[in-house]
């Protein structure tokens, strides 16, 4: 009786086990067919973005979104941008083809409006309800914005990374423009904390090569032939890159100092515009 039941409890995980074997088989097959899937076919990216600040190539253009907001009232994008002009003929003026994913055929109206300097404002009217990606191409006029230099020419902005607003309150072109301003003058102020960092770190190399050389002096002061000159040869090389470090310092401070300057003309401008 016993026996008999042992076999038939065996029996059992036995069977069981071969189930949980089966079930693995088929789990396993499933990921890996998903996975593959997803390496041979290309699956669309709804959230293709270009991050503010990022330089894209189009053409003789190089281009830069400063901002990206969305009006639900309006179904309108704004989108901040600053083109530079890398040609030595200056445009008429500049032409924005935009797409949106979900209805790539469609026609949307745009603006394009010059703030100040290489400062604009995009807008673009009427997107569609649940709309994710919006592509720009800028080029200057008459140009089609082909480029051979540039695989990424097109500006992307995915509906997560757009600021988003309920109502539309349009300003004057004088708030945008201090707005642009107060945004050079913060570049201006990361340059000049970048360089500081980066001349205490060339002054820090400096203090540490002194050190070793001061070193070498003292040894070299009891040392005799090839191994006298082999320790003022390597205080020389020390003293060679004390000098190119205190060159790194000198170009350091000249770009602080010029970025200090911009400062002070994007301060004087800010100030006229306020009275």
């Amino acid at each position: 009786m016993e026996k008999r039941l042992l076999e038939k409890l065996k029996q059992f995980f036995d069977h069981k086990e071969n189930i949980y074997r089966a079930l693995a088989v088929v789990l396993i097959t499933i990921y890996t067919f998903l996975f593959l899937s997803r390496l041979l076919v290309r699956v669309p990216d709804d959230y293709k973005n270009t991050a503010l600040r990022t330089k894209v190539n189009t053409g003789d253009l190089t281009v830069q979104m400063t901002s990206k907001t969305f009006y639900a009232d309006r179904d309108l994008l704004e989108v901040g941008l600053m083109i530079d002009n890398n040609a030595n003929s200056i445009p008429t003026g500049y032409s924005v083809d935009v797409t949106e994913k979900t209805n790539l055929k469609e026609h949307y109206k745009t603006q394009l409006i010059k703030i100040v300097d290489d400062y604009y404002l995009l807008y673009i009217h009427r997107l569609p309800a649940g709309w994710t990606n919006v592509s720009v191409l800028v080029h200057a006029a008459g140009s089609s914005g082909e480029s051979s230099f540039s695989s990424n020419q097109k500006l992307y902005v995915s509906e997560p990374s757009a600021v988003k607003k309920k109502h539309f309150e349009s300003l004057q072109a004088s708030a945008y423009a201090a707005r642009y301003y107060r945004m050079l003058i913060g570049d201006c102020n990361r340059v000049i904390v970048k360089e500081g960092e980066k001349q205490a770190g060339y002054r820090k190399n400096i203090s540490a090569l002194n050190s070793q050389i001061r070193a070498l002096k003292d040894q070299a002061s009891y040392q005799t032939g090839s191994d006298k000159q082999d320790t003022e040869s390597n205080i020389m090389s020390y003293q060679s890159q004390i000098v190119s470090l205190q060159n790194d310092i000198g170009q350091s401070q000249n770009r602080a100092k010029d970025n200090r300057q911009e400062i002070d003309l994007l301060q004087k401008k800010l100030k006229k515009m306020a009275h």
